[in-house]
């Protein structure tokens, strides 16, 4: 809340059928990174931008996507928190087929992009008569396996073969002895150096080199995104009942940030995990940077697990702001939002009236920010967030049920109320459906469009007690007031941000409580109207014809 509002106070209620921000198309990107020493500073181009972040870190990726835009904001702003993100993804998988490729691509700081892929092979059963204790090799025609191949993992029947390294849920790795035999060795680097595990019994019952179960694929998927992230992240695997590991992956530091992104989120699943900061809460950070400066109004953030981004969103809505975010969260599009516990049926059931929350598979394209670059450009009433195509962010391929999932049945709202960024036509990607969580405000730019009716009430009636020696509390002094607050409802009936017919009424004096003659206040001044609104779909179209 503003200084202002100690002297004029806008209550606005919508029905279904401050001064105003000098940055009202101002997004802020949230660094957890800056080095800066102030709380906020305000860019003009990327190359600024830059010269302050890594151009692979979050915050230049984002302020690339943003100034792309045609058109995109004149100034951005990028404030500093000083709470710490320890960034974590939790990646599973949901089908299991051999002859399925499983892929894991990777971009971020401090490291080239790259993926991590595994091809789901059958697993090869093999007898206890298969197995050569002699000369630790194990007997399949035409394996078709290299040296170095693997993690793999052994299961059975009844004993496994005894030797060091071989046990249950442990992987091993392949020494090819020639195309029908091979050996098992306990590391890739062991079976380089052709170090095999020596074998002292055969076990008893139906052994199975796995290699096509949830585990190895969870197990080959650890052992590439390792390589590919290198020290800026640790990837394990977590331990689940049957066949139910899960990858991990936990940033080293706070200033590691990643994408990772999956191909098909009914053949995997993802989604980023990690706590809200606790050392400095998220808050206090954004009240700070706030306090600091308030020339900026939608804040986009890059750590979106559900817990980070519910804090945000709990600010943004009582702090006279908008929040755009995106996820990469699969359970988004995989599953009913009833009894959801995702980011966004948590977004839905608190109903957020200014939050955004949009679904991308890849956190690098930032697509919240694309589409914040693209629209907060234009004027309130004069835009809205929907059918606009985006530059550096790549179209989202989804199916009809993950469609229903997000944002319902297109003419009738439901689903999460969430967003996104499809290829609709052959020749035109674009953005939609601009929701935000709440069902009385429904849509971003009524959000704004709210907003910017507040604001602007307020600084035209406050214009008026300021500049004026005295307005008197007289018929002709409320009437100065109404008159203020109707040329301002004009303003928006031009602007497009109300319709017309929208009206002022000032209560008659002499029905003013004199309480509030003693305390020198106007109440019961009433703006009345409809907002302008947008037609987003036009369903059903009837086509009658006749020969």
């Amino acid at each position: 809340m503003g200084a202002a509002t100690d002297h004029v106070v806008i209550n606005l209620t919508i029905q279904s059928s401050g001064l105003a921000r000098q940055g009202f198309g101002i997004p802020l990107i949230l660094s957890h990174t800056a080095s800066f020493v102030q709380r906020i500073r305000y860019y003009s181009s990327l190359a600024a931008v830059i010269a302050d972040f890594p151009v692979d870190g979050p915050e230049a990726r984002a302020a690339a996507v943003i100034f792309a835009q045609q058109p995109h904001p004149r100034l951005i702003a990028i404030g500093r928190a000083a709470g710490t993100v320890l960034q974590q993804y939790d990646i599973g998988i949901s089908a299991v087929q051999v002859g399925q490729l499983y892929e894991i691509t990777a971009k971020g700081r401090g490291f080239a992009d790259g993926v991590a892929s595994y091809l789901a092979l059958a697993d090869l059963p093999f007898a206890v008569g298969d197995v050569n204790t002699a000369t630790d090799t194990i007997s399949e025609p035409g394996h078709g396996m290299a040296t170095g191949d693997g993690p793999f993992r052994l299961s059975t029947t009844g004993t496994l073969p005894t030797g060091t390294g071989i046990a249950v849920d442990t992987n091993v790795f392949i020494i090819a002895v020639d195309v029908n035999s091979y050996k098992l060795a306990t590391s890739k680097a062991n079976a380089l150096a052709n170090t095999a595990i020596d074998i002292t019994a055969a076990g008893s019952g139906t052994h199975t080199l796995q290699r096509g179960v949830n585990d190895v694929i969870i197990a080959q998927l650890v052992a590439g995104l390792a390589t590919v992230l290198g020290s800026n992240f640790t990837v394990s695997q977590i331990a689940g009942a049957g066949q139910t590991d899960k990858l991990r992956a936990v940033a080293t530091a706070g200033t590691s940030w990643a994408s990772l992104s999956i191909d098909d989120p009914d053949v995997m699943s993802i989604a980023q995990t990690h706590a809200s900061p606790s050392n400095v809460l998220l808050t206090a950070d954004l009240d700070a940077i706030l306090k600091a400066d308030q020339g900026w109004y939608t804040l986009l953030t890059n750590y979106n697990s559900s817990a980070y981004v519910q804090d945000a969103e709990a600010w943004v809505e009582v702090n006279g702001r908008t929040y755009a975010w995106d996820t990469c969260d699969s359970a988004c599009v995989t599953t009913d939002v009833s009894g959801g516990t995702d980011v966004g049926a948590q977004s839905l059931s608190a109903g957020y009236a200014a939050s955004m929350g949009c679904y991308h598979p890849s956190p690098a394209n930032f697509l919240a920010a694309g589409i914040m670059g693209r629209w907060l450009p234009t004027d309130p009433g004069k835009a809205t967030a929907k059918f606009k195509t985006l530059e550096l962010v790549t179209p989202v391929t989804l199916t009809d049920s993950h469609k229903v999932r997000l944002r319902g049945i297109p003419g009738t709202p439901g689903g999460r109320r969430m967003n996104s960024y499809e290829q609709v036509a052959t020749d035109r990607p674009f953005f939609w459906e601009s929701f935000v969580f709440s069902a009385v405000y429904k849509f971003i730019d009524i959000r704004r469009n709210a907003d910017f009716l507040s604001d602007g009430l307020q600084k035209a009636l406050l214009g008026v007690l300021v500049g004026n020696d005295i307005v008197p509390q007289t018929p002709e002094g409320t009437s100065q007031l109404a008159q203020a607050a109707r040329g301002f409802a004009a303003q928006a009936i031009t602007q497009g941000v109300l319709r017309a017919g929208a009206t002022v009424t000032k209560p008659n004096f002499d029905d003013i409580p004199q309480a509030d003659l003693d305390n020198r206040n106007l109440p019961g001044l009433v703006l009345s109207g409809s907002f302008a609104g947008a037609v987003h779909t036009v369903i059903p179209v009837d086509v009658n014809l006749t020969f």
